[in-house]
């Protein structure tokens, strides 16, 4: 800027050359000499006073640094029993929360109210299972053969977890801890003919509870799972219109660090999981799985496999209607 400021004035054409008075500068003493000649009005009253040096300061008063110790978050502990090679537990307790029984064993006792078309409450006896079926033709082996309803996975999968071997009351050595909510049985109750108020009800209100345990603060809900024996989208509500699908479980800020095991997932959220729909064939051991494959084996079949489902006239390009 400098140089094209001084190529501007030349520009306009040469100028008159003009004789600049000259300037005398003053002759500057010597560093000490120009010191020396400083003087500083002190009163009578007051000294100059010098600024404090290190070795004014007594060691004592110097400050001192503290240094945090290192924080052991209880999380780690979990991961650490994994260390512990005579404990066959290491690294799989889970700790399993005692919900108020509005949110599970209150539904069972109301069976009926589970489902508007069909009477649940067969189907959530023998832990889930149902009752044996029938085999009056020999169709199926003789043992392992139950009524299962398709959405009755919540109240198997509470069940099974009480089996668990690794089960701890200890949450602070728990690798995992499971929310006996019956979630899609409590949806399922709810999804003909009420408002979205009654639909989020029990959703809203496990979430509160949870908040308030010390179990949920390690974490804030990310070692917590719980399971719901229906598809992704009863809980995935995108709206608060009346008119829209389902309740808003999964889209709850706090539910949203939990884990969720359902019979189909979405494939745009990370935190739920699918899981397989529950057959009729509960098999107690290995050996009756191998005694029914041995016996499919041996079958001579007309056809590979078998569709059972049903057109949607209002919707087009469907698989259904192909077949």
């Amino acid at each position: 800027m400098i140089f094209y400021l001084h190529f501007a004035v030349f520009a306009n054409g040469p100028a008159e050359p003009q004789q600049k008075p000259s300037v005398p500068f003053p002759t500057v003493a010597s560093e000490y000499e120009h010191l020396s000649r400083i003087k500083n009005p002190v009163s009578s009253n007051e000294l100059p006073v010098s600024p404090p040096s290190d070795h004014h300061i007594a060691r004592k008063d110097k400050p001192k640094i503290h240094q945090e110790p290192k924080k052991d978050y209880p999380f780690v502990w979990a991961l650490k029993t994994r260390d512990n090679k005579s404990d066959p537990c290491g690294g799989r307790y889970i700790y399993v929360h005692d919900l108020p029984p509005r949110f599970n064993s209150d539904m069972l006792r109301d069976c009926r109210k589970l489902s508007l078309w069909t009477n649940m409450c067969k189907f959530t006896t023998n832990a889930g299972l149902g009752p044996p079926l029938e085999n009056v033709e020999g169709v199926f082996s003789n043992t392992g053969w139950y009524a299962t309803n398709q959405f009755a996975v919540d109240v198997i999968f509470s069940n099974r977890m009480k089996q668990y071997e690794c089960l701890t009351k200890d949450s602070s050595i728990a690798a995992a801890v499971f929310v006996p909510f019956y979630a899609g049985f409590d949806i399922s109750r709810y999804l003909w003919g009420y408002n979205i108020s009654v639909r989020d009800a029990a959703s809203l209100d496990l979430v509160d509870w949870l908040m308030k345990r010390p179990e949920w603060k390690v974490m804030g809900g990310r070692d917590h799972f719980l399971v719901a024996g229906r598809i992704t989208w009863d809980f995935r509500r995108l709206s608060e219109s009346e008119s829209d699908w389902g309740n808003k479980l999964l889209f709850l800020p706090a539910a949203k660090n939990m884990s969720m095991l359902v019979v189909e997932s979405s494939p745009w959220n990370a935190n739920d999981f699918g899981i397989p729909y529950p057959t009729y064939f509960h098999p107690a051991k290995d050996s009756e799985v191998f005694l029914w494959q041995d016996r499919m084996r041996k079958l001579e079949r007309k056809w590979l496999f078998s569709f059972a489902g049903a057109p949607r006239p209002d919707t087009q390009s469907q698989s259904e209607d192909s077949l």
